[in-house]
């Protein structure tokens, strides 16, 4: 089963994340939710994801800068972004 971390400063789109990737997708599950990318490293200190689900745009630390981070601390470490911006221009 595959472990992740959810990464997402609204708590219903957390909580509606946690329902599709856990009930409707399947062979998943939510090890560990943060609300920001500061909040998320620190939960890596203890803790491990095998994919790590993050939203760009959030309070303290972004999902750009968490990435970074990651990066140099698990530079194989998948990740995917998410976004409810229409005007996205990070990509």
């Amino acid at each position: 089963m595959i472990t992740i971390l959810l990464v997402e400063d609204e708590v219903n789109l957390r909580s509606r994340f946690r329902k599709l990737l856990e009930e409707v997708i399947g062979g998943c599950r939510v090890a560990g939710e943060a609300s920001n990318g500061r909040e998320a490293l620190d939960w890596l200190k203890t803790q491990m994801a095998d994919v790590v689900i993050t939203d760009i745009r959030m309070k303290d630390m972004n999902g750009i800068e968490l990435i970074k981070r990651l990066r140099e601390r698990f530079p194989v470490m998948p990740v995917v972004i998410v976004s409810g911006y229409g005007d996205f221009e990070y990509a």
